[in-house]
């Protein structure tokens, strides 16, 4: 990662910090570059206002998940259960955000386009990542849908999107991880259930 790519989470990092202990609606763009160390010029060169920086925290879960790529595909022999590894990360991820900052989260990601994949030319790893598996999980019959991959991912990053703003509008108050699995596995439609759900 290079010098660029450290300013640019540095700051995701110190606005996401900062509107969990104090909401997102009091984070001032001010608050967050004082925060992360940095001018105000420095921000401005990576952000447009503060909801961009928190946009931004997609394509930090991305390292994380490369990260754990080896041990899961070391521990897990099913590509859906690897599948739902990489999963857990991203849903353990947004739940530590909680509703509120999750809701603009979630709603910057929509008007940045972040999970919008027109062609499967310009993903980033974890996403390239998961694509594979689903391949994968069609090539071994673990799923019975044999929809294109790459319109599966679609479906089931836009079903993520609807589950995060429901959650962010009933404030929580629904099992966020079960509704995941429960809408994931609907579109994929595994042959058995995954031993892995906790």
């Amino acid at each position: 990662m290079g010098k660029s790519e450290d300013t640019r989470n540095k700051i995701i990092h110190a606005a996401v910090s900062l509107a969990k202990k104090q909401g997102p609606e009091k984070v001032s763009v001010k608050d967050i570059y004082e925060e992360a160390g940095i001018s105000k010029n420095t921000f401005y060169q990576y952000f447009e206002n503060k909801e961009g920086a928190f946009g931004g925290t997609f394509t930090t879960s991305d390292e994380e998940k490369v990260a754990a790529l080896p041990e899961i595909l070391l521990n897990f022999d099913s590509p859906l259960e690897q599948f739902w590894e990489l999963s857990k990360i991203d849903i353990k991820r947004q739940m530590s955000f909680g509703p509120k900052l999750l809701g603009t989260i979630a709603m910057q990601n929509v008007l940045q386009n972040t999970f919008y994949f027109e062609t499967e030319g310009k993903l980033s790893a974890s996403v390239n990542i998961t694509l594979s598996m689903i391949k994968k999980m069609q090539r071994s019959k673990e799923i019975h849908n044999m929809t294109d991959p790459f319109i599966l991912l679609r479906t089931i990053y836009s079903a993520v999107i609807g589950i995060d703003i429901r959650w962010t509008k009933m404030e929580g108050k629904f099992d966020f991880k079960q509704e995941v699995y429960l809408q994931t596995m609907a579109i994929l439609q595994p042959v058995k259930e995954i031993s892995n759900y906790e």
